[in-house]
C-alpha cells in the first residue's frame, strides 16, 4: 500500500491530512512523513480507516460503497454494497423495538385494567358502608 494512494483516497473524500492526524494522535507532519512511503503498514492503514470511516477496502482498491444523506434522502453508489447489510440489521433491530413497545403496551393495558377493577371494587365497599 502505497502512501500517495491514502493521500488520493483522503483527498477525494475532502479529508485533510491535518484531521486524519488529530484522530490518530498524531503531527501532521509525522503523519505526512509516514505517508511517503510506498509501503505502508496494515495498522497504519487500519487506523486510518477507523479515523476516517473510509472502509479499509478501498485504500486497497477494492470495490466499496459510499452513501451519502441530506435530508430524508440517502443515496448510495459503489460496488459491494454494505449498506444493504446494515439497512437490514437496522430494520431488524427497529422490528424488536416495535415488539418490545406493544409488549409494554400490552402490560401497561393489564396494569390499568387491574387498577380500575381495583378502584371499582373499592367504590363498591365505599358505597356498601
Amino acid at each position: 500500500m502505497k502512501g500517495l494512494t491514502i493521500k488520493e483516497i483522503l483527498r477525494k473524500n475532502g479529508i485533510t491530512l491535518i484531521s486524519v492526524a488529530e484522530k490518530l494522535g498524531e503531527s501532521s507532519q509525522n503523519l505526512s512523513a509516514l505517508l511517503q512511503k510506498d509501503d505502508l503498514r496494515t495498522s497504519l492503514v487500519e487506523r486510518i480507516s477507523e479515523a476516517t470511516g473510509i472502509p479499509i477496502a478501498a485504500f486497497y482498491g477494492e470495490a466499496y460503497s459510499s452513501a451519502t444523506a441530506s435530508g430524508n434522502s440517502v443515496a448510495v453508489s459503489g460496488d459491494g454494497n454494505s449498506v444493504n447489510a446494515i439497512s437490514e440489521r437496522f430494520m431488524t433491530l427497529l422490528e424488536n423495538k416495535d415488539r418490545q413497545i406493544a409488549k409494554k403496551d400490552e402490560q401497561i393495558d393489564r396494569l390499568l385494567g387491574l387498577l380500575e377493577t381495583n378502584a371499582g371494587i373499592s367504590a363498591n365497599e365505599a358505597n356498601k358502608q
